[in-house]
């Protein structure tokens, strides 16, 4: 229970490219404050059966950019949940191929993430914000998009949201395929 001084203020300010910068603010915390949660979460779809003549596609992960360093994790398993935590993040993200939300954390303060994919449910990435030393005013910033996995569109938005896309263990070969396939067909 925080104490009647402790305020938290946000501002929200939406963009028309899907994407929305949040700043919150902490004002005059007292001891009782141990940090500040945001949550990710996304419906778990359940991946249809496959075979070897004709494999699913669908598939959903998180992405979390972690010191210096992008994991995948594949939350579409219907045999296993996942429970796995990061320390340290810029960036996480949870979507299907098609469509994804995500942070890129603007903040002094780097979240640490647990991310969670049941065997049914609901996906979610768990930002913490834990600060080390309270201070009359704190204050936390990230930019969020939700929208479809177009890689020009995310990248006007923030050139992190760029890790979203998985173009697999071939990427750079990956994104200048892209790149090709989109020159030819503006013509």
């Amino acid at each position: 229970v925080l104490s009647s001084a402790t305020t938290i203020e946000q501002t929200l300010t939406f963009k028309p490219d899907n994407s929305f910068a949040s700043q919150v603010a902490v004002l005059h915390p007292d001891a009782a404050f141990k940090g500040l949660t945001v949550l990710l979460a996304e419906e778990k779809r359940l991946a249809k059966d496959s075979t070897f003549f004709l494999p699913s596609i669908e598939h959903q992960e998180f992405a979390v950019r972690h010191q210096e360093s992008l994991d995948r994790v594949n939350a579409s398993s219907k045999k296993e949940a996942v429970d796995k935590s990061f320390g340290q993040v810029s960036m996480v993200a949870v979507g299907s191929q098609y469509f994804a939300s995500a942070l890129v954390d603007k903040s002094q303060i780097l979240p640490e993430v647990d991310v969670k994919a049941p065997i049914q449910g609901e996906l979610a990435a768990q930002l913490t914000y834990k600060p080390a030393t309270l201070s009359d005013r704190m204050e936390l910033q990230w930019i969020g998009y939700a929208g479809p996995r177009s890689l020009s569109q995310r990248r006007s938005v923030v050139p992190a949201f760029e890790d979203i896309v998985n173009f697999g263990f071939f990427s750079p070969i990956g994104k200048i395929l892209l790149i090709c396939l989109k020159c030819f067909h503006s013509f």
